[in-house]
């Protein structure tokens, strides 16, 4: 496949990116202003490789590839970056991992198909992707001296939830299921424990203290299973599910992955990837599968309170 032949990036492209009045910042670094600028040619040559993945696996050849060549070519990066977040799943997969993928396998839960399908061993894998979006609006923000400042607090895991939540809608509950969530594009970098906090619970200490004298006489660490994927509740404060059963539970793992393409400050692109095994998965993914990268398993049954340890 030549460099013209890729859906985006091409010479068409280019001539109609020329014509615009104010370029889109997610396709600024490919303009003639920053031709020269070595993070630019990081972020194409970055882009070509996922869509290359893409193309191999058959994912513009799928039922949906139109809409994912249309969303590529979007001056809105409400479009464009969950269609290349589907290229660097491909990309993850089979050039990572050296799965067998397969692009739109049918979902039974609804009229819209998954994203891909993983064959390892010969079992089938279906994965769905997911990107969260909250970038900041720079624009918005007034400059002083040619400097733009910010400040925020969070850590967006709301936003990965949300990813979460609908991504299970669409798995079949008899099947192994990934969510591949990439998270390059929150206005704060993701690590693990943000994600493992909004989908299954986090770290906390215990303390039992003599209360007639106040003397300290135990402390521990357990993980506290409260996330979304133990017992959410809906905007009312009441539970998803009457009975509290485990409502995520066709999700059988999330990969989270990273690259900081579009928040560039180095010209190293570095990928972060780990994995997380749901406690609770009807259809687990066997741990083997990803064990070039950091998996978080749980160690224990206890469902309200139980170890879980990064292998």
């Amino acid at each position: 496949m030549t460099e013209v032949e890729l859906p985006i990036f091409n010479n068409k492209f280019f001539e109609e990116l020329k014509k615009l009045k104010k370029v889109p910042p997610h396709f600024r670094f490919l303009t003639e202003e920053y031709s020269k600028n070595e993070a630019a040619k990081i972020y194409l040559n970055l882009c070509k490789q996922y869509i290359n993945a893409a193309e191999k696996v058959g994912l513009f050849q799928s039922v949906e590839s139109n809409d994912i060549k249309r969303r590529l070519e979007s001056r809105d990066n409400k479009q464009f970056f969950p269609a290349l977040s589907h290229c660097k799943a491909s990309f993850f997969f089979s050039d990572m991992c050296g799965f067998n993928v397969k692009p739109t396998p049918p979902s039974r839960r609804d009229d819209r198909n998954l994203d891909l399908k993983i064959i390892y061993n010969d079992i089938e894998y279906f994965v769905e992707v997911k990107t969260p979006i909250k970038s900041i609006d720079w624009d918005s923000i007034s400059a002083k001296n040619g400097i733009r400042t910010l400040s925020w607090v969070g850590d967006d895991s709301d936003e990965l939830q949300e990813g979460i939540r609908r991504a299970c809608r669409q798995f079949d509950n008899t099947k192994p299921n990934i969510l591949f969530l990439d998270t390059s594009y929150l206005r704060a970098p993701i690590d693990k424990y943000l994600c493992l906090k909004a989908f299954i619970g986090q770290q906390a200490v215990t303390f039992i203290r003599n209360e007639e004298t106040g003397e300290m006489i135990e402390q521990d660490s357990v993980f506290l299973a409260n996330g979304i994927s133990v017992n959410p509740k809906n905007s009312k404060g009441r539970y998803i599910k009457k009975d509290r059963s485990i409502p995520f539970s066709r999700i059988s793992m999330i990969v989270c992955f990273q690259d900081h393409i579009y928040n560039l400050i180095e010209y190293n692109i570095k990928k972060d990837v780990f994995v997380i095994h749901n406690p609770y998965a009807k259809n687990p993914v066997p741990q083997k599968m990803f064990n070039r990268y950091p998996q978080l398993i749980k160690t224990s049954d206890n469902i309200e309170s139980f170890k879980m340890e990064w292998i």
